[in-house]
């Protein structure tokens, strides 16, 4: 994650949703496709 992510988890409060999106895959073997955007739920 880079640092703009790890600041809105750091920032979210509990119950808030964050949703991370943009997301680069890396590989040394065969392509990877780029992955989907993800939501996060807090619920501690």
């Amino acid at each position: 994650m880079n640092a703009q992510a790890k600041a809105a988890i750091r920032k979210a409060k509990r119950g808030s949703s964050i949703q991370i999106f943009d997301i680069k895959s890396r590989s040394n073997g065969p392509r990877i496709k780029p992955a989907a955007p993800i939501v996060i739920e807090l619920s501690n």
